[in-house]
């Protein structure tokens, strides 16, 4: 998949731009989760190229129910626990040299839209689908105009 175009300081909603939805059901995906790994044991992995700089919002990655579709309604859930990936905000922007991993275990997919830490992370059987989306993250940035470039993504044991 690939994100890219103009962004404020704080992103503004977007989904067609900055998004990507696998729901399990209207992909014709098996009912159940999309792996068997206790999510408290497992990582997710994904290649990342960022050749434009990003400066501005933060990778949002929820995982869903089986039967999740055609709705974006949990994205503005606070109480749905979401992955954070903030590359830039140590540093102000971010790059890369070419493809590289990025790993997060899934006990980190414990944040809410805002960045804050909520009392767990989603129970076996809401990982049946994965949406991937640059929103806020509770972070301010910079207007930029990123390239994100993302592909090979899977659950594997850490």
């Amino acid at each position: 998949m690939r994100f890219s175009g103009a962004m404020a300081a704080t992103p503004a909603w977007n989904e067609d731009g900055w998004s990507f939805d696998l729901w399990g059901t209207a992909n014709g995906r098996p009912q159940g989760d999309l792996f068997t790994i206790d999510p408290s044991k497992a990582v997710i992995k994904f290649e990342v190229n960022v050749d434009k700089a990003w400066s501005s919002g933060a990778l949002e990655m929820i995982f869903t129910p089986w039967a999740t579709t055609g709705t974006n309604s949990y994205i503005g859930d606070a109480t749905v626990p979401r992955g954070l990936w903030i590359p830039w905000k140590d540093s102000g922007s971010y790059t890369t040299d070419g493809w590289i991993t990025v790993t997060i275990p899934l006990s980190q997919f414990k944040y809410n839209a805002a960045g804050i830490v909520l009392d767990a992370i989603a129970p076996i059987g809401n990982y049946g689908g994965l949406t991937f989306f640059v929103y806020t993250g509770g972070v301010t940035g910079t207007a930029c105009n990123p390239d994100i470039c993302i592909d090979n993504i899977r659950v594997v044991p850490q």
